[in-house]
């Protein structure tokens, strides 16, 4: 495997340095091996796969296994990664929220968060609070990690609380909800910011520029929404694809916003000019997991078939 994953050692950028400049337009199949994962990074530079009530981490740097976390009581049901990929948090059937340090494998918080099991977990942009959504409490909560402190209790809609995410600034928390919204929760005052789908669907996915700016998302009918977080309002409305939308991921400097099908296929898109710019990867999977690399250069893509597949240009 090291051989086919020696492109990927340019994956671990300074996420703090100047957006790069990104030409996806040009970008083709690289490089294909067996990894199978249940989560990437934000870098595409390690996955997690979890199985059971245990985490086994990848890291493509060191092309090897590099730990396995245990500690929940019962399976897993979700997890989330601080923004640089330092940290991973867990959210469990015993009602657990843990975070991980993935440089050491070491546990920095077990947390009894929820009555019922702990369905979706989030870490802030600064690394500091993990925020999870509970099952049957109704509840959204955010918790300091260092102390494992509960800073806040959001009461939400009836039913579980399916994917869970911060903005850029880490201001805004954006949950789906059971009954089908996808909504805005102010991180600091527990307040709603907004209700962006009024019941719509399902919303099981969703992307932030790195800046915090833009949220994207996919919509029932497949296509995309991005919206500007400070207003709330349409940035741009894509195609999408037939059939429904997987995974988003935008490109460092946010112009551009990467996708996974159920069609098997990945799309890259120009926001500004809601262009599809690349179609690439006709049979990826109908469930594949994405990511830019931190420079931009290249794009991770973990099929549900067990392969990994890097795009980028050719030199």
């Amino acid at each position: 495997m090291k051989a086919v994953l020696a492109l990927a050692l340019a994956l671990l950028g300074d996420f703090s340095s100047r957006p790069p400049l990104v030409d996806p337009t040009r970008f083709e199949l690289l490089r294909t091996a067996g990894a199978r994962s249940s989560t990437l990074s934000p870098a595409g530079n390690v996955f997690a796969l979890y199985a059971g009530n245990s985490v086994t981490l990848y890291d493509l740097k060191q092309d090897r296994e590099t730990f396995r976390l245990a500690g929940h009581n019962g399976n897993i049901h979700d997890s989330g990664w601080s923004r640089d990929g330092r940290l991973l948090a867990t959210s469990g059937y015993d009602g657990f929220v843990r975070v991980w340090d993935v440089s050491t494998g070491k546990s920095l918080a077990a947390i009894a968060a929820h009555a019922g099991y702990a369905c979706s977990v989030t870490v802030s942009p600064d690394g500091k609070h993990v925020a999870t959504g509970g099952s049957a409490d109704n509840t959204v909560k955010v918790f300091e990690i260092s102390s494992g402190r509960e800073l806040r209790s959001i009461q939400a809609p009836p039913g579980a609380v399916f994917t869970l995410g911060y903005t850029g600034t880490g201001r805004y928390l954006i949950a789906s909800h059971a009954d089908g919204t996808l909504r805005a929760w102010d991180a600091g005052t527990g307040l709603e910011a907004k209700n962006l789908t009024a019941g719509a669907g399902f919303v099981h996915t969703y992307a932030f520029t790195r800046d915090g700016k833009f949220l994207a998302y996919p919509i029932p009918d497949g296509s995309l929404e991005v919206l500007e977080t400070g207003t709330w309002q349409e940035a741009a409305s894509l195609e999408g694809h037939a059939g429904g939308t997987s995974y988003l991921a935008f490109d460092p400097g946010g112009r551009f916003l990467a996708s996974t099908g159920r069609d098997g296929t990945v799309k890259i898109w120009e926001v500004a000019t809601k262009k599809m710019v690349n179609a690439l990867g006709q049979g990826v999977g109908d469930n594949s997991r994405i990511a830019f690399t931190a420079d931009g250069q290249n794009i991770v893509v973990t099929g549900t078939d067990g392969t990994l597949r890097i795009f980028g240009r050719k030199r």
